[in-house]
């Protein structure tokens, strides 16, 4: 557990919001307490579909962390419509569209990894490059009996980080 942060009525959130986190939502505030003991070292924070948001990854830049974060529901600014209009070559494959700040630079990075199903990635760190691929095992049914049968599952780089 990184830290115990009680959450209370909206009337108490309120009171506790400085007029920095006013103008963001409550989750990417929530994560920003979390994480508040670690700003600075260029750590990695991973975080699931809640906390998710490319609010939260610029956030978190701005304190000095990197983030990899899964994208569900939550997708103001998010590119979802232009990662789904692009031509997927092949299933288990990778796709990644890079916002580059005024220098050139990789700010950040919307990816989508294509599987059994899509998943979504919001980053400020790692790439869409091949990672180390997952070794899964899998039930097959054969005529009688059923077989156990190891699939290689290839994943980006992003992925196996998060």
């Amino acid at each position: 557990m990184l830290c115990l942060h009680p959450v209370a009525l909206a009337a108490d959130k309120r009171e506790r919001q400085t007029g920095a986190d006013t103008s963001i939502l409550h989750r990417t505030t929530l994560l920003k307490r979390l994480v508040a003991n670690w700003a600075g070292s260029g750590r990695i924070v991973c975080a699931d579909s809640y906390f998710a948001s490319v609010e939260a990854a610029l956030e978190l830049t701005g304190m000095g962390l990197q983030f990899i974060g899964v994208v569900k529901n939550l997708t103001t600014r998010y590119p979802m419509a232009a990662l789904l209009t692009k031509e997927i070559l092949a299933r288990r494959c990778s796709l990644a569209l890079y916002y580059r700040d005024g220098a050139g630079k990789i700010d950040l990075m919307a990816a989508m990894s294509v599987g059994g199903n899509h998943r979504y990635f919001i980053s400020t760190t790692s790439t869409c490059l091949d990672g180390m691929p997952i070794q899964r095992l899998r039930l097959r049914p054969d005529s009688e009996e059923s077989r156990r049968l190891a699939l290689t599952v290839p994943q980006p780089q992003v992925a196996e980080v998060y």
